[in-house]
């Protein structure tokens, strides 16, 4: 069974995303999973070129430099081994996107999704299934600092702008959107 293009194919010959198939067709070759120390390098290598080639539309490079480096394959293999909800999706047994929670805070920390991936339906799908794991652990409201880049994302898939924040990363701040929503039951 090969790959579906949803940019163009046989079926879909408009290309430009316009599909004849819902989008669920496409998700047979998707798989959520807890993310495992093995996947940290390839997860970090994923977050640091999102960083580098998506978000560095809305940040200065002083500010990506400083977020890449919160981003090494050790912190991240600290952090699954710490047992902190850690999750990727794949694409034909690739990671191609990658999420994390912070069940004490009610916050999701991350979604990141690999730039040559982006408008194909893994984030909203990446998304869907840690929003079910939040809630399946108790969670009634599930909140994100969201990047400026992803925050429009964010706001289509129902999270309501808070206000802006920032962080402070390796002595660099980096401008957020508090985002929030209400899990349904």
């Amino acid at each position: 069974m090969g790959r579906i293009n949803l940019r163009k194919s046989r079926n879909n010959p408009t290309g430009g995303g316009k599909t004849l198939f819902p989008i669920f067709w496409y998700t047979i070759f998707m798989k959520c999973r807890r993310a495992v120390a093995k996947d940290a390098k390839t997860i970090s290598r994923l977050v640091c070129n999102t960083i580098r080639k998506v978000n560095s539309k809305d940040y200065n490079q002083k500010q990506i430099s400083a977020w890449v480096k919160n981003n090494t394959a050790k912190q991240i293999k600290e952090k699954i081994q710490q047992r902190r909800p850690f999750f990727v999706i794949t694409d034909h047994h690739r990671i191609v996107g990658v999420s994390s929670l912070k069940l004490e805070k009610n916050e999701m920390s991350a979604l990141y999704v690999k730039q040559s991936e982006l408008q194909r339906g893994f984030g909203s799908v990446l998304l869907k299934f840690v929003e079910k794991y939040a809630k399946n652990h108790g969670i009634k409201k599930l909140t994100i600092n969201s990047s400026i880049t992803a925050s429009n994302f964010y706001k289509a898939k129902g999270y309501q702008k808070v206000k802006r924040v920032s962080h402070l990363m390796n002595g660099v701040r980096i401008a957020c959107i508090l985002m929030k929503k209400k899990l349904s039951n």
